[in-house]
């Protein structure tokens, strides 16, 4: 359903005293040139990840991802992340430009040849050299076009992976979407160890999508177990992840690198009630690993979201000047403050204990999600009203600035 744009605060002053999407370098600024890796995994739900389910099935459950149970004991992530949008097309603009999905997904707007700010846009002007790999048809899903708009070097697809002669060519296609995920991890890994230092690079896999196959030589090893074929696709996905930092673990860029590891989206193959819903349905993990151990290690209290990825990095490697970003540095936030916002049928809000949807510009539905996580009981009208309003401010403030900048195509800010 679309909404109107809610236009609460009169002029800009107003508007930037609750929410500016403009962020200024702190006055002291710690560089560091440290690469970044994103791996953005098809349907990677949070679900799907053990050891973020402790308390499924009353202590059993052991999910799909024996490796990132392994790497999330030396990571740093958040006890409530979420995706920004509920499609493949959604992903790249809020993990790499953190733009989220409004009424419609940004790429599909009339905001989409809009100049932006992206994370490799800025990095580049730090020196670095960024890339970005999908291992389906070049022209698949309009990545590459976003992908220029965002300012990133180059991009690899099954193009590239086809013509190096290190892999297997068309013998690693899959028939459907693209190059299996383990073939093309490796690929990425190669060509990260030709890239310039720093750098900044991201993946998009797909071997974990409708028609939940694996490789012939997997069939025996990853098995449908009964309750969906893409559970074992989400196997497959775990192990390739695993050979790819195998093989990272080799290189001498390895230890200078924080790796991201989140979802395009979270899964409509659900399994357990907790994960129905409007707010299950965009639980996806954002897992933060630094190998040198400069990061912070193990859950942190708060929320995170994709659009976060990008202002956090940023500020995290020192970049030196202001830039337009819809999210929040995770590292610096207090987490009384800290948010999430996505927007499927309506916009919904996340702030502290509560989620907040809006319908005709107004609030309808406000739950303590911790507390009831399938959201029987509104309180709406029967929370304490300071509460509300700064949650229904926010989510008005960042709307309107969102759209009142797009329609203006004031989200960028360009540096001589």
């Amino acid at each position: 359903m679309a909404e109107k744009t809610p236009i609460l605060f009169k002029d800009e002053a107003a508007l930037s005293a609750v929410y500016s999407p403009v962020h200024v370098p702190a006055d002291t600024l710690v560089k560091r040139e440290k690469n970044i890796v994103i791996l953005i995994v098809e349907s990677f739900a949070q679900e799907f990840v053990g050891a973020l389910n402790k308390d499924l099935d009353n202590g059993t459950y052991k999910g799909y991802t024996p490796f990132t149970d392994s790497l999330l004991q030396h990571s740093m992530y958040f006890e409530q992340s979420f995706a920004n949008g509920g499609f493949s097309i959604d992903a790249l603009p809020a993990v790499i430009a953190s733009i989220p999905r409004m009424d419609r997904p940004f790429v599909l707007s009339p905001h989409s040849l809009n100049h932006i700010n992206s994370l490799a846009s800025e990095v580049k002007k730090m020196g670095y050299s960024t890339a970005f790999f999908h291992g389906a048809d070049n022209e698949s899903l309009g990545f590459n076009a976003f992908i220029k708009q965002a300012g990133v070097d180059r991009y690899f697809g099954k193009n590239e992976f086809v013509a190096d002669p290190r892999f297997g060519g068309m013998k690693e296609f899959d028939g459907k979407w693209g190059i299996w995920d383990e073939p093309f991890l490796q690929f990425f890994c190669a060509e990260l160890s030709e890239m310039p230092q720093p750098f900044m690079a991201s993946i998009f896999t797909l071997s974990s999508h409708h028609p939940f196959a694996v490789p012939e030589k997997y069939k025996d090893v990853f098995v449908d177990e009964g309750l969906h074929k893409l559970h074992k696709c989400i196997r497959y996905a775990d192990y390739s992840i695993k050979r790819f930092f195998e093989s990272a673990r080799k290189q001498p860029w390895f230890d200078n690198t924080i790796f991201i590891i989140t979802a395009d989206h979270a899964s409509s193959k659900r399994t357990h009630e907790v994960y129905f819903g409007e707010v299950g349905g965009f639980r996806i993990p954002i897992i933060f690993y630094d190998p040198s151990g400069e990061l912070p290690q193990g859950s942190q209290p708060g929320i995170v979201q994709q659009m976060d990825i990008m202002p956090t990095m940023l500020n995290y490697l020192g970049y030196d000047k202001p830039y337009i970003a819809f999210g929040k540095d995770v590292l610096n936030t207090p987490v009384e403050d800290m948010w999430a916002f996505n927007w499927d049928f309506y916009p919904q809000y996340f702030k502290g204990d509560y989620v907040m949807r809006m319908e005709n510009q107004q609030i309808s539905e406000i739950y303590n999600y911790k507390k009831d996580p399938l959201l029987k009981e509104n309180l709406k009208g029967k929370m304490p009203k300071d509460i509300e309003q700064d949650m229904f401010n926010h989510m008005c403030a960042l709307i309107q600035s969102y759209m009142q900048r797009m329609d203006k195509d004031e989200v960028s800010i360009k540096h001589e």
